[in-house]
């Protein structure tokens, strides 16, 4: 019997896959390869209440969070990385705008812990990492407790365990085999962690160009449910546009500035997909 084809469009993966309430991991392999596309589809079909999952998201959680679509932030660091601050995050932290936004703080190591933790299914992975600091009194998914081989103190990560992933790559075939290559991050732990995954390829090739090189085939399209979607007229690794990054970081100094620049590139809940899917 043939294997189906898992190969669907970015609105209907987000619409079927992702609903409100859903922990969503997003940036997972740092500033190279982040799936705004994504992410903006999130916005035009009015996600709220996500918790959002990613060491470096570069602007993208803070687009989100300016979009009212986050609760709550897992991360290491949320804002521009041309840029620096990420202004709707400071203003949903310090002033409950558009909406209030929990900040859970993670170093990138522990966050990554945390993923593993859940790909391989145990409950937590031990660590001498952030013993000492205030990441301990914050954040409770860090606890420190005394080894049970020596007398020494570890710091026990929770496994972190998204409803969905969702992970830009280079390639992938109609059945969800995918070639990943370069920076991977956390992408491969994240994939095998989540509940679902969403894979934003940039092109789909055949089943043979996959197996000529299965090195590369990092997500098997074998696992659990999966969905893979292309955007098709995507320009190759180019998940990041600089200077349309820095006007939008500009633009988002002031609540209103953000809201007029968010309407302004037809991200508004119900604006109609790009056929490109371009990145901000």
């Amino acid at each position: 019997m043939s294997a189906a084809s898992k190969l669907i469009s970015m609105q209907q993966a987000v619409a079927e896959h992702v609903p409100s309430g859903s922990m969503v991991l997003l940036g997972a392999q740092l500033e190279q390869m982040i799936p705004f596309a994504a992410g903006h589809e999130l916005i035009r079909q009015g996600r709220r209440d996500l918790t959002l999952v990613g060491p470096i998201s570069d602007i993208l959680f803070d687009q989100l969070i300016g979009a009212g679509c986050v609760s709550h932030v897992l991360a290491a660091w949320v804002g521009n990385v041309s840029a620096g601050v990420g202004y709707c995050l400071r203003r949903a932290v310090e002033h409950n705008i558009p909406r209030s936004v929990h900040m859970v703080d993670y170093s990138n190591f522990t966050l990554a812990l945390g993923l593993h933790a859940g790909a391989l299914g145990v409950p937590f992975m031990p660590t001498y990492s952030t013993l000492g600091s205030d990441l301990l009194k914050k954040n409770g998914n860090l606890r420190e407790f005394p080894s049970p081989v020596n007398e020494e103190k570890l710091v026990a990560v929770r496994a972190l365990r998204p409803d969905v992933a969702i992970l830009h790559a280079q390639r992938a075939d109609q059945f969800g085999n995918t070639h990943l290559w370069g920076n991977l991050g956390v992408a491969v732990d994240g994939a095998r962690a989540a509940r679902k995954v969403i894979v934003v390829a940039e092109e789909i090739v055949a089943p043979e160009v996959i197996a000529s090189d299965p090195n590369r085939t990092l997500i098997p399209g074998f696992w659990w449910r999966r969905w893979c979607t292309s955007l098709g007229a995507r320009i190759p690794r180019r998940c990041r546009d600089t200077t349309a990054a820095t006007t939008l970081s500009s633009a988002s100094i002031t609540s209103r500035a953000a809201r007029s620049k968010i309407s302004r590139s037809g991200l508004c809940a119900g604006s109609p997909a790009s056929p490109t899917g371009a990145s901000i």
